[in-house]
């Protein structure tokens, strides 16, 4: 083997090698955050449900106070 090839091959495997170190990194360091932005925007969509349910229901009481209060006539 020449030195050209000793040099080729050495560079693909330390190529081979940074990128799969970026990707541990990566995995280790953008996956937990996702999880965890993840995780908050489903507690802000169901606050947000919860908020909208309570108007609704607000609204429609006042719109038929008797259906609100259980009355059936």
């Amino acid at each position: 083997m020449g030195a050209t090839t000793i040099t080729i091959i050495s560079t693909i495997i330390g190529s081979v090698v940074t990128v799969t170190a970026m990707f541990i990194l990566m995995l280790k360091f953008v996956k937990e955050p996702l999880d965890k932005r993840i995780d908050r925007l489903e507690r802000r969509f169901d606050d947000l449900y919860q908020m909208l349910l309570a108007h609704f229901m607000d609204v429609q009481s006042k719109d038929h106070p008797e259906k609100a209060e259980g009355h059936n006539e």
